[in-house]
């Protein structure tokens, strides 16, 4: 596979898995915002910019931090890259390039994706509401995936993955950084509590909500979710999981020469250390840690292998 289609498809993992990110975190932001507390003590749009790392640029051209604002901003603006819309438009451009090595029914659910998304805007998500563009975003990247299984087993699927796998290992450390923090400050979660509150936007956030439910029932807390999304081996949405994922998807569209694979493994072996031991303060320098190999993971494989991406589209947000 040349490395301009290579990165064309290393890129298309990962935008639509950030455009399925960044809309599960504006329905809880939504969700979170509807429930009254005193002085505030959510601060769910900040969050959700946090998390997605797009406080910085929302701040550039906003001055206050409205609901309606910042969906839009992460749902449907143009001029965010990173938003919702922008992802999957971008994505499809590079699918377009990558046409003749897709499948039928992954190519045309990707363009079914590219011109609904083409149509969606502003006043797009006025007349449908937040829920239902959010929604829609989420189910147009279900069944995209879903279509990959018709993908020839060539080299193709593995290229594709390991952005996939990329993108969401870096999403989950995000959600952590930022979410754990307030969650464990607020414990017990008891049911009503806002640790109870918090735990759940986590949950509903990296889609894991019945996952947690069957793993530990619902009188375990913040401790256990950090455990389960650090890593356990079995939750498709955990970073140990995406991470050794990342390394099989990596060995094989690179025949093992990648060497990129050594950050990936030093990772790995972090990530079960980490996920083996009590949830303690220290776990956010490990995570800040963690963050910065997988940017350097990031930043190899493309140099390695995959051609620069495109000027305009997204860029590896430190990772």
């Amino acid at each position: 596979m040349l490395s301009r289609i290579a990165g064309n498809c290393f890129w298309l993992g990962r935008y639509l898995e950030r455009a399925e990110n960044t809309a599960r975190v504006v329905v809880v932001a939504h969700s979170a915002s509807l429930i009254p507390t005193e002085n505030d003590i959510f601060q769910p749009w900040s969050d959700a910019l946090k998390i997605a790392a797009d406080l910085a640029s929302y701040r550039i051209h906003h001055k206050h931090m409205d609901g309606a604002a910042v969906s839009a901003f992460m749902l449907v603006d143009r001029d965010n890259p990173s938003s919702v819309v922008s992802c999957l438009v971008t994505g499809a451009a590079n699918a377009r390039r990558s046409r003749n090595r897709l499948g039928d029914a992954y190519w045309e659910a990707i363009n079914k994706a590219w011109i609904e998304a083409d149509n969606t805007d502003a006043v797009d998500l006025g007349n449908r509401g937040i829920d239902a563009v959010a929604d829609w975003a989420i189910t147009s990247c279900q069944l995209i995936r879903g279509c990959a299984d018709d993908l020839l087993r060539d080299e193709l699927p593995n290229v594709i993955a390991a952005g996939t796998y990329l993108e969401r290992a870096d999403f989950i450390l995000r959600l952590l950084a930022v979410s754990l923090p307030q969650a464990l400050a607020d414990a017990p979660a008891t049911p009503g509590s806002i640790g109870y509150l918090r735990l759940e936007n986590i949950l509903n956030a990296s889609c894991t909500r019945d996952a947690y439910r069957l793993l530990h029932g619902r009188e375990a807390g913040a401790n256990e979710a950090a455990t389960m999304l650090l890593a356990d081996p079995s939750c498709p949405r955990s970073i140990l999981f995406n991470i050794v994922r990342l390394e099989a998807a990596l060995s094989s569209c690179t025949g093992g020469s990648c060497a990129a694979l050594a950050q990936v493994a030093e990772l790995r072996g972090l990530i079960r250390q980490v996920g083996s031991s009590p949830v303690t303060k220290e776990l956010w320098s490990v995570l800040a840690q963690a963050h910065l190999i997988l940017g350097a993971v990031a930043s190899a494989v493309e140099r390695d292998h995959f051609s620069i991406p495109m000027p305009g589209t997204v860029e590896a947000k430190e990772a």
